[in-house]
């Protein structure tokens, strides 16, 4: 599981930030990558925090930490279905 995890969050990624660059406005790109990489900190923190908060209340039973990270895409794959392409404005 953490190979396949390994392998699409490093695409992901760097997807991720081309896209970002096509979504900010001119002038604003220090401003914006900055937000990103705050974001990335944070989730970093808050991501284990929650699933050791989540196991530890669940028994030390790893499922439903892994259930609420797994809630966590999905919730991030919904808002991201909102975002439009901005290639597809100019077109």
């Amino acid at each position: 599981m953490a190979v396949v995890a390994g392998l699409g969050l490093g695409s992901v990624q760097a997807a991720s930030q081309s896209f970002m660059a096509l979504l900010i406005p001119e002038g604003k790109e220090s401003e914006m990558f900055g937000f990103y990489a705050l974001c990335g900190k944070a989730s970093s923190v808050l991501g284990p925090t929650l699933f050791g908060y989540v196991t530890l209340m669940g028994g030390g039973n790893q499922r439903p930490g892994f259930l609420m990270l797994a809630g966590f895409f999905f919730l991030g794959l919904f808002l991201l279905q909102r975002v439009g392409d901005p290639r597809a404005a100019i077109a």
